[in-house]
């Protein structure tokens, strides 16, 4: 009994982790990326119905809305005996214009991001989901806080814009998601973007390569680019936060 039979001596605290106490490897920045336009992809084909539908609906609507907008200020130009009316549509006295115009563009953005989300968690897509979905205010508040922040930020020497573009990327999609207020929603995006910069670029840089390309399709292929864009940026923010997206 002088001497303990072997193995009789525990390990040090900690100096081997139990089976299966390593985390999982991440994927690398450029692999969710990736990974997130081949989803964004795969999920508008198989749901090509419900957003070419709801596309075409929502991208008519807003040029028939454009159009009266224009339409009503020409005549007004004529009237007057001026024709320069992209002055009188950005002037003051056409202040409600512009606005409407502005809230039917970021109504287009959240009305894309929710149904991606719908998407992401494995729910039935339906043509209603581009016209009413839930924390639309909210959303379109974020959305219009981004776009007057980059603005003022590409206005100062375009860096600036850029940046915001990059730490507000997931802003839209946590007001939706969590159906917090636009301070909230992109300082959560901020949060996200901090811990995975590289990755928020890289996904800010897909998203305008796959917009470009289907905006340079006589602006049809931007009816397609859309879906696949706005799945590819909530893919990308639900795996950075170890959430699960539907298959």
């Amino acid at each position: 009994g002088a001497y303990p039979p072997p193995g009789g001596y525990p390990p040090p605290q900690g100096a081997y982790p139990p089976p299966g106490g390593y985390p999982p490897p991440q994927p690398g920045s450029a692999d969710v990326v990736l990974d997130g336009v081949k989803y964004g992809w795969k999920k508008f084909t198989e749901n090509v119905g419900p957003f070419l539908i709801g596309g075409v609906v929502l991208f008519v609507g807003f040029a028939i809305i454009a159009a009266i907008i224009y339409g009503i200020a020409f005549a007004g130009a004529i009237a007057a005996g001026d024709t320069n009316v992209g002055g009188l549509i950005w002037g003051f006295g056409s202040f409600v214009p512009v606005v409407v115009l502005t809230v039917l563009v970021v109504f287009i953005q959240a009305a894309f991001l929710n149904v991606s989300l719908k998407v992401a968690a494995g729910q039935q897509v339906e043509f209603g989901d581009f016209l009413k979905f839930p924390n639309a205010g909210k959303a379109i508040g974020t959305a219009v806080l981004v776009g007057i922040a980059t603005g003022i930020g590409y206005a100062l020497l375009w860096l600036p814009g850029v940046a915001v573009a990059i730490f507000t990327v997931f802003a839209i999609a946590i007001a939706l998601d969590r159906g917090v207020g636009p301070v909230d929603a992109i300082k959560g995006s901020i949060e996200i973007v901090k811990a995975n910069f590289v990755t928020a670029l890289l996904l800010v840089i897909a998203v305008y390569i796959v917009t470009s390309i289907g905006a340079a399709l006589c602006g049809v292929g931007i009816i397609a680019a859309a879906p696949i864009a706005y799945l590819t940026v909530v893919f990308v923010y639900r795996k950075l936060q170890n959430q699960q997206v539907a298959a």
